[in-house]
């Protein structure tokens, strides 16, 4: 059976659990350690997920490949500058808190 939640929601709301992670850190509402936690959490959820979607939809399926693709800048980012190590900047934040009000 396929997914409850489509892959496609699943890898926006772990990228924006992690950049928010990253922008309370940023901000000093949470230690380095307390935010590394909550990181490998989101970690955790998309290792189980990948596992899910490769069993649900095949090792070799694009979905999966997408899936991979679009989580690894969150887990590993590639640069130091990355919004998944320094967290959004507050401008950022406050544009994407306004599309929920």
């Amino acid at each position: 059976s396929k997914a409850l939640v489509p892959p496609q929601e699943l890898i926006e709301a772990l990228q924006s659990a992690v950049k928010q992670i990253r922008t309370v850190e940023a901000s000093g509402g949470a230690d380095k350690a307390a935010a590394a936690g909550l990181v490998e959490s989101c970690r955790q959820v998309a290792i189980e997920a990948r596992l899910a979607i490769e069993e649900g939809y095949g090792a070799d399926s694009e979905v999966l490949t997408e899936f991979e693709a679009a989580l690894q800048p969150a887990f590993r980012p590639e640069s130091a500058d990355s919004e998944y190590i320094k967290g959004m900047s507050m401008k950022a934040e406050t544009q994407r808190m306004s599309m929920f009000q």
